[in-house]
């Protein structure tokens, strides 16, 4: 393995520092409290996604006093709760391209979100019940279809929300030239949201695209490993899009949330 893939992995792997940090900027924002509606997910996600790297760093340090089926056990444990961390996830990312378009629909949310997690799990099933079940322990040589099948919904997902996002950004973009004023004085703050949203969504969906497409042609990408690097970056872009808007005040609450929560709750019990 040369020097650049064994510095990429590395990096990969230490993906959990963001994670951290990223938790110690939600404690220092005062937005650190967090509840069932979709608004909030973005901070489960954070949480959920610290603790699973905590697990899997576990995994690794005890594992020259560990047995195989332990360490695999303690690995497996990381999966199930990144399984709930991409739960909330991708609800988030549903509810802010719903909220960018502006849909009051609940049922979506929901729904993307428990796939993601139905599929996760059948993931788990397969992999880890493949391993567990061998001599080695090993991970390598189960049929991979329940992770293209993860990816591939989670790229539709992504590409799903980046469509909306970008719709709605060229709706906004016509009527600014038609009020004849410039673009940079129309809701800027929102342009710089959807544009996280954006980016964000663009490059998950290109590491769950190469993934796939590697799995399809049968490549072995045990190799280099940039999925964490990615994710968590990317999902750190959603926490500072969040906190420059739902996470701006103090407590992680701003003006007329209230109203917006009986809003919401009244659009629930409606679907």
């Amino acid at each position: 393995m040369s020097a650049a893939v064994t510095t990429l992995n590395t990096l990969n792997y230490s993906m959990g520092v963001v994670a951290f940090s990223s938790v110690l900027f939600m404690l220092h924002m005062d937005a650190y409290t967090v509840d069932s509606h979709p608004r909030s997910w973005v901070r489960w996600m954070v949480y959920l996604d610290a603790l699973a790297f905590f697990v899997l760093y576990q995994a690794d340090l005890v594992r020259d006093v560990s047995t195989c089926s332990m360490h695999t056990s303690i690995y497996m444990a990381a999966d199930i709760v990144w399984s709930f961390k991409d739960f909330f996830k991708f609800g988030y990312l549903v509810y802010r391209g719903l909220a960018i378009v502006g849909s009051k629909r609940v049922y979506p949310i929901y729904w993307t979100a428990a796939g993601s997690l139905v599929l996760y799990w059948i993931y788990i099933a397969c992999a880890y019940g493949h391993a567990l079940g061998s001599t080695d322990c090993t991970l390598d040589g189960f049929n991979d279809n329940s992770l293209i099948a993860l990816y591939l919904y989670w790229t539709l997902v992504e590409v799903v929300v980046s469509a909306m996002v970008v719709r709605k950004m060229s709706k906004v973009q016509r009527k600014v030239r038609m009020a004849n004023f410039a673009v940079e004085t129309y809701d800027r703050f929102k342009f710089k949201e959807e544009v996280r949203l954006l980016i964000a969504c663009i490059g998950m969906g290109m590491v769950t695209s190469v993934t796939i497409v590697d799995s399809l042609a049968g490549f072995d990408r045990r190799d280099l490993a940039l999925t964490r690097f990615v994710f968590v970056y990317m999902q750190l872009l959603l926490l500072l899009g969040s906190a420059s808007g739902d996470l701006r005040e103090s407590g992680g609450e701003s003006e007329g949330e209230d109203e917006d929560d009986a809003d919401w709750k009244r659009r629930s019990i409606d679907s």
